[in-house]
């Protein structure tokens, strides 16, 4: 998490768009999801649409924001539905670099939200793949299918993620490794010298008894 929001923060100054502002947007989309503030998030994301790394932030920040592992079901929901928005627009105003931005972001915004669904909320996702099917077509089969297969395309996401950040995820857990080895190896000692202890005792006793015997 910290080395994805490293890389969106340094976007975010490369591309002078202000994630502080652009949480603002999404707040009230976030809180009421009600069609002025969804347009309103739209609108703001076509006004800050100015070239490919723009495009790629703001949809990394949405696919982020939707896929860290303490984020709820219903923001999850709500920001998908802005993308979907977003997407509809995109193909209204041929913006093609922004939509496909969106799309490459949607897939394991989809599959972040539906794992953790409940029985009663995965059929308002269940809806946005049957019009991404049947009307839309945002996706190709391919994608439609990864969509159904959620859990498993999600288990690919979040070890796609590991393998491209390995090397900070080294860096942060070498430390604990380190003294969980040494806590170990104490440990290893301990027992040793308790087993060792023992089995002195253990002989010494059995020739006390054999002496009085």
């Amino acid at each position: 998490m910290k080395a994805k929001e490293q890389e969106l923060e340094d976007l975010s100054r490369g591309t002078n768009i202000s994630l502080s502002i652009y949480d603002s947007v999404l707040e009230p989309i976030i809180e009421t999801c009600t069609k002025d503030s969804i347009s309103s998030g739209k609108s703001w994301i076509f006004q800050n649409s100015n070239s490919k790394e723009c495009n790629k932030l703001l949809a990394n920040y949405l696919n982020f924001k939707v896929t860290v592992v303490n984020t709820d079901f219903n923001t999850k929901l709500h920001l998908i539905y802005l993308v979907n928005d977003v997407l509809h627009h995109c193909v209204r105003k041929n913006n093609h670099e922004l939509k496909q931005a969106f799309q490459r972001a949607a897939l394991s915004m989809y599959c972040a939200a539906a794992s953790c669904a409940t029985d009663e909320q995965r059929p308002k996702l269940e809806k946005l793949v049957t019009l991404w099917e049947t009307k839309s077509r945002f996706f190709d089969d391919n994608t439609l299918e990864q969509m159904r297969q959620y859990d498993e395309t999600f288990k690919l996401f979040k070890n796609d993620l590991k393998t491209f950040y390995q090397e900070e995820i080294d860096k942060a857990t070498k430390p604990g490794i380190e003294t969980y080895e040494g806590y170990k190896s104490q440990h290893e000692q301990y027992a040793a010298h308790v087993q060792n202890t023992m089995t002195q005792q253990v002989q010494f006793y059995t020739l006390l008894e054999f002496s009085f015997n």
